[in-house]
């Protein structure tokens, strides 16, 4: 299962600082596997490792971490390139 975070605001830190953080509070059932910053925001993927995991579960997950890191309020969450989730 593939995760896409596309924060169009600015972040509270460096996007790397931010992928660090993000990092710290997804494993063991998930890492970073990808990120960038462009014109119109920035983003970054997420790789899901543990399987048994459904895709509300992961986030639900998602969502906790990235309030805990005061993600901007306009974050949008992709799963597998489905349907955006707000955060």
């Amino acid at each position: 299962m593939d995760v896409y975070i596309y924060f169009y605001s600015e972040l509270p830190t460096g996007r790397r600082a931010f992928e660090d953080s993000m990092a710290g509070r997804i494993q063991p059932w998930a890492r970073v596997s990808g990120g960038g910053t462009g014109v119109e925001g920035s983003n970054i993927d997420l790789e899901i490792l543990d399987r048994h995991l459904s895709k509300e579960s992961v986030l639900g997950q998602i969502k906790a971490a990235l309030r805990q890191l005061k993600a901007p309020a306009d974050t949008v969450i992709s799963i597998d390139g489905e349907e955006d989730h707000p955060l």
